[in-house]
C-alpha cells in the first residue's frame, strides 16, 4: 500500500446546522432508530486537535486497520466503524455503521487514480464480504458484485492506478482464504496457491503486477500472479533443516518505482521465533535480502512502507514492549525514535501499517490499548524528519445523537 498538516491550530467545525439536525431528526422514526440507508457510508465534518496531551477520540472502541495515500497527498484511514480522510487541514470521517445490530467492519484500504477503494464486511443476520469504491465525485458505490460474498469478510485488498485488482476473501466456514481478482469491469475467481489459510496479504504495482504473501511451507511464501495462475517467487533463504514451522509474510509493499519489500518470518504454531525474522526486497526480476543492524531486536510484527527502493521504513512493535522503527536510506539503516504518546509514553501502542506520500511525507496507524479488548485508534504524520502524534475529534462527539450515528 502507498501529506502534510501545518502547525497552525485548526480550529473545531463549527455546530452542526439546523438543517442538519432537521435532516437527523427526520430519520429518526418512532422507534429511535436512525432510517438512513442500513449499510450506507455516511460522511461528516471532523477536525484535528491541536493538544498533544489529548487523548480524543476519547472512546475505545475505535480500532484502525488500514491506511493509504492517493495521488494528491491525502491519507486515507480503515477503521473498525468509519474512514478518515486527511488532507492539509481538512480531515474528513465517514461513518459506516448506523447503530449496534448493522455493524460494518472495514480492514483494508487502496487509494489508487481517482478512486478510492475500502473493503471489510458487515453483520446484520450473518457476515457478508463489502467492497466500496469513492469515484473522484466523492460518492461511495458497493462494488464487489459477481463474488460470492456470504459468511465472508476481505482481508487486504490492492488496485493499480488503472483500476486492476486483487482481494483476499476469508471464508469462515471452511476457516480458509479465497482470492479474487478485478479486471476494471467484474470480478471473478481465482485458485489459491498451497495453504489457503487467514492471514494472506496482497500488493499490486502500478504496472499491475501482483504479489501475495502466504502462510507456506519453507519452501516457497510469496508468489506472483502470471497469467491467472500464481506463480512461487525464489527468495534466498536457506532454513536448517532442524528448522520447524512454516514461513509467514506478515506484510507486502508495493512501490512506485516498481520495488516489493516483504516481511518474513518463521511461525511454530501459534508462536514467531524473535530471531527468524528477514526482509527481502524485489527489484528487477529477483529478491536479495536486506539485513538488519547487528543490534536490531527483532522481537515483534513487522510492518513495511516507504517511497522506493532505497528509501524506506521498518515499524516493529507487540504487546508490552516498546514500539521500534528503522528507516533504510542512502544504504544504510537508521534508528528512529518512535513517536510518543500523551505524557510522553512510547510504550502501550501497537504500530499496524505505515504508508508514504513522499520521502519527507508518511503516515503511521496504530492501536493505544487502553483496556481488556478495547482498543483506541491511534494517528502519527511524518513530516520533514518528525514523527508527531495527530490526536482528532469531530462535530458531534460526545453528543446525544452520537449513539444513533455510530453505535
Amino acid at each position: 500500500m502507498r501529506h502534510w498538516i501545518s502547525s497552525a491550530k485548526s480550529a473545531p467545525a463549527a455546530a452542526p446546522s439546523l438543517a442538519a439536525l432537521a435532516l437527523i431528526a427526520a430519520a429518526i422514526g418512532a422507534s429511535g432508530c436512525v432510517r438512513l440507508g442500513m449499510y450506507d457510508l455516511h460522511p461528516a465534518a471532523a477536525y484535528w486537535v491541536d493538544n498533544s496531551e489529548s487523548n480524543a477520540p476519547h472512546t475505545g472502541e475505535f480500532d484502525f486497520n488500514s491506511v493509504s495515500i492517493s495521488p494528491d497527498g491525502a491519507a486515507w484511514i480503515a477503521g473498525d466503524k468509519f474512514i478518515l480522510r486527511a488532507h492539509g487541514d481538512q480531515l474528513e470521517v465517514t461513518f459506516a455503521n448506523l447503530g449496534s445490530h448493522r455493524v460494518q467492519t472495514l480492514r483494508s484500504i487502496a487509494a489508487r487514480g481517482d478512486a478510492v477503494w475500502v473493503g471489510g464486511s458487515r453483520s446484520w443476520e450473518r457476515s457478508k464480504a463489502v467492497v466500496w469504491r469513492r469515484q473522484a465525485g466523492g460518492e461511495w458505490t458497493p462494488a464487489l458484485a459477481g463474488l460470492e460474498t456470504d459468511d465472508r469478510t476481505v482481508y487486504d485488498l490492492d488496485f493499480s492506478p488503472g483500476g486492476e485488482g486483487v482481494a483476499v476473501l476469508f471464508h469462515h466456514a471452511n476457516a480458509a482464504s479465497e482470492l479474487a481478482v478485478f479486471d476494471g469491469a467484474q470480478w471473478r475467481p481465482i485458485a489459491v496457491p498451497h495453504h489457503p489459510r487467514k492471514g494472506a496479504h496482497v500488493c499490486q504495482r502500478d504496472d499491475g503486477a501482483t504479489f501475495l504473501g502466504l502462510v507456506a511451507s519453507p519452501e516457497a511464501a510469496i508468489y506472483r500472479l502470471v497469467d491467472s495462475a500464481w506463480v512461487a517467487e525464489a527468495l534466498p533463504l536457506a532454513l536448517p533443516a532442524a528448522a520447524e514451522g512454516e514461513l509467514i509474510v506478515p506484510r507486502l509493499s508495493c512501490f512506485a518505482d516498481g520495488t516489493v519489500l516483504a516481511s518474513v518470518a518463521l511461525r511454530r504454531g501459534s508462536d514467531v521465533d524473535p530471531e527468524r525474522w528477514w526482509l527481502f526486497r524485489r527489484q528487477g526480476d529477483s529478491w536479495q535480502e536486506v539485513p538488519f543492524p547487528a543490534e536490531y531486536h527483532r522481537g515483534g510484527a513487522f510492518i513495511t512502507g516507504g517511497v522506493g527502493s532505497d528509501d524506506f521504513w521498518v515499524a516493529g512493535s507487540c504487546a508490552g514492549c516498546d514500539p521500534s522503527l528503522l528507516h533504510f536510506t542512502a544504504g544504510q539503516w537508521h534508528s528512529v525514535e518512535p513517536p510518543a504518546l500523551p505524557g510522553g509514553r512510547r510504550r502501550g501502542y501497537l504500530l499496524k501499517e505505515i504508508a508514504f506520500h513522499s520521502a519527507n511525507d508518511g503516515w503511521a496507524i496504530g492501536d493505544e490499548v487502553v483496556g481488556p479488548n478495547l482498543n483506541r485508534g491511534v494517528i502519527f504524520h511524518y513530516r520533514d524528519g518528525v514523527w508527531s502524534y495527530r490526536p482528532w475529534n469531530w462535530r458531534f462527539w460526545n453528543q446525544p445523537l452520537w449513539g444513533l450515528l455510530g453505535d
